[in-house]
This record gives C-alpha cells, sequence and structure tokens, in this order.
C-alpha cells in the first residue's frame, strides 16, 4: 500500500474545499474514484464512480465483500448508497 505524505494530504483537502472533489485510488475497489462534496458535484470523467460522504459513512462496518457488491451495483445502476434504517 501506498503511504501518503502528509504534503499530499494537505493538498488534496485544499482541493476538496476548492473544487469539491477529489479523486483518489480505492485499493480496496482497485480503480479510482472521486470523492465529492455533493452527489450533484460535476467531476471531470463521469465514467468514474463518485462517493459522497454520507456514502461513505453509509459503508462503514462493511466487509470487503459487501463494499464490492455495494460498488458494483452503485455503478451498474448508477445510483446512490444510503445508511439502513432502522425499524
Amino acid at each position: 500500500m501506498k503511504t501518503i505524505k502528509p504534503s499530499q494530504f494537505d493538498q488534496a483537502i485544499k482541493l476538496f474545499k476548492e473544487r469539491g472533489w477529489i479523486q483518489v485510488w480505492s485499493t480496496y475497489l482497485n480503480e479510482s474514484i472521486y470523492l465529492t462534496r455533493h452527489k450533484s458535484t460535476q467531476v471531470p470523467d463521469p465514467s468514474l464512480a463518485k462517493y459522497t460522504k454520507d456514502e461513505v459513512d453509509a459503508l462503514q462496518g462493511l466487509s470487503l465483500d459487501e463494499l464490492k457488491t455495494l460498488h458494483e451495483a452503485k455503478v451498474l445502476f448508477r445510483g446512490n448508497i444510503f445508511k439502513k434504517q432502522r425499524n
């Protein structure tokens, strides 16, 4: 796994604040994705999956297989991921 230098992390935060998105390499998914401020945020390559903070939060605690399955469904159906509602 590649280590991120503090200066790279600071630059990513700055870009996210300025543009509302950053492109990252997901070692879990083995592909590039966008982290975006809002689901309506425009990105340079719309063929890559976009994840908002709420979607990332909803994925917390899932197994790698569950994460990959939800990612595949998100890409296939161009959908969104929501946190499970409690009954």
